[in-house]
């Protein structure tokens, strides 16, 4: 019975455990037996995944009902609970991302924010300057005028 279900993992447990007459909790302690005293392992572990096959898993099962999530986890050798880390993981991905992105944003937004403070102190001192000089040029003519009225 355990060769049965183990070449047979797209079939669904609880079809196996019917058509042998046993319940499914049954078939899942032989197998763990089976896997524990054998030291076999299932298939494929979830961490044999690659970043790529996890997104493409979750992609695939987004649309997807819970039976088809489950005929699909049965086909790829998968477990439901791998599919909602993986999830989970991939939520955080994003949303470090987008955290980077910001904070790349404020860094660029603070830089040219002190790039136009720095122009308006030019620009400030500039202005004083050219009204300093505009102030001595009134000062010089009326020096001028005075001394030239006398």
């Amino acid at each position: 019975m355990i060769q049965k279900i183990l070449a047979q993992p797209h079939r669904s447990m609880r079809s196996i455990a019917k058509e042998a007459g046993v319940c499914k909790s049954t078939l899942h302690e032989w197998i763990t037996g089976y896997r524990h005293c054998y030291n076999v392992s299932p298939a494929s572990s979830s961490q044999d995944r690659t970043y790529s096959q996890r997104l493409k898993a979750v992609s695939d099962c987004s649309k997807l009902n819970e039976v088809d999530v489950g005929k699909y986890c049965r086909g790829n050798g998968i477990y439901r609970v791998h599919l909602d880390q993986w999830k989970e993981y991939l939520m955080r991905d994003v949303d470090a991302l987008k955290l980077s992105k910001a904070q790349a944003e404020n860094k660029r937004l603070h830089m040219e924010k002190s790039k136009l403070e720095k122009m308006l102190k030019k620009s400030e001192k500039q202005l004083a300057e050219a009204n300093a000089l505009l102030e001595l040029k009134k000062k010089v003519s009326l020096l001028l005028e005075a001394s030239g009225d006398n």
